[in-house]
């Protein structure tokens, strides 16, 4: 983004982004500079939303976007028509929008690979409505995991609470100098119950350290997926720009030209293959991820029901 100071004279920053509104591209992000810095710096007198609306003709919500866009894109993206960049400003938080302009993406409808330049407005709502779906799963996925494992602490809460009352209990009942038949089978049916929650809670503790070495391991593939991609997209732009160079040497070269082609389509093709099996395996742990979940939800509320009835019975 530029360092350009601007004026502090509301009437100067006003005719600039009226001037600014006649062209295209950089305009978006000029005029965004300009109302944030009005906004921010409270030039506007009485209120900055009635100041846009009465001199530049945008209403808030208009003034917002254009303050978003020059926030969040940058005018690295200038060269974007208005349409899709005010549709890249309602993107998930988590995708960066550089790295979302410059890489492919598949288009939901006919399974084309594109880029954001290369895409209509259409397509990329498209693509865009598909990262919002994939993010509203993952963040169910999670939502249901870190549930579950707030009942499995839970339980082995309570699960601990009734043992200690058992074992309180227990030793009441020991410490009697004459124990009689009725409270020495009493005290067999608290030892069993006792050792029936060690073995409960044993296991808890054994899926909450192996949940917690799942998610070591998941930061470990995490990081190297990223390096891997880094590595991967780093090395083809080095050789594609090596070779694009050789190029320029011989641009007319029938042969070259054939050959750069085919390039492109051996690259379109592993690319379209790689992705396919991409969402397949992303499907399938969609699948596994909720079944997971249930399950763990499913054994952990059977024992509570068997614990229960267990107690149930005693007390009758």
């Amino acid at each position: 983004m530029s360092n350009q100071l601007l004026s502090t004279d509301l009437n100067v920053i006003t005719a600039e982004i009226n001037s600014y509104k006649q062209v295209a591209g950089q305009s978006i992000f000029e005029i965004g500079k300009r109302l944030k810095h009005v906004r921010d710096n409270d030039l506007a007198p009485g209120s900055f939303k009635s100041w846009a609306k009465d001199h530049c003709q945008f209403d808030a919500s208009t003034a917002s976007r254009f303050i978003q866009a020059f926030e969040q894109l940058g005018d690295a993206t200038s060269h974007l028509p208005t349409g899709k960049l005010f549709e890249m400003l309602s993107l998930p938080d988590t995708i960066d929008r550089t790295e979302f302009i410059q890489q492919p993406h598949t288009i939901p409808s006919t399974g084309e690979t594109k880029t954001v330049d290369e895409m209509t407005v259409r397509e990329l709502r498209e693509v865009k409505k598909e990262l919002k779906e994939a993010e509203a799963a993952k963040a169910a996925a999670e939502s249901r995991a870190s549930e579950a494992e707030e009942e499995r602490r839970q339980l082995i809460k309570q699960h601990q609470q009734r043992q200690e009352e058992l074992e309180a209990e227990i030793r009441l009942l020991q410490a009697r100098p004459n124990i009689s038949r009725e409270d020495y089978e009493y005290t067999q049916m608290l030892q069993k119950e006792n050792t029936q929650l060690h073995e409960s809670i044993r296991i808890m503790q054994e899926e909450v350290t192996d949940r917690l070495a799942a998610l070591d391991r998941d930061k470990v593939n995490l990081r190297e997926i990223k390096k891997c991609l880094k590595t991967t997209n780093a090395h083809i732009m080095v050789e594609l720009s090596q070779a694009l160079m050789h190029f320029t040497s011989i641009p007319t070269n029938k042969e070259a030209i054939d050959t750069i082609d085919q390039f492109f389509k051996e690259v379109d093709k592993t690319i379209a293959e790689h992705k396919v099996h991409y969402q397949q395996l992303l499907q399938k742990n969609q699948i596994e991820v909720s079944e997971d979940v249930q399950s763990v939800v499913s054994r952990n509320t059977e024992r509570v029901v068997i614990d229960a009835d267990f107690r149930a019975g005693e007390e009758s």
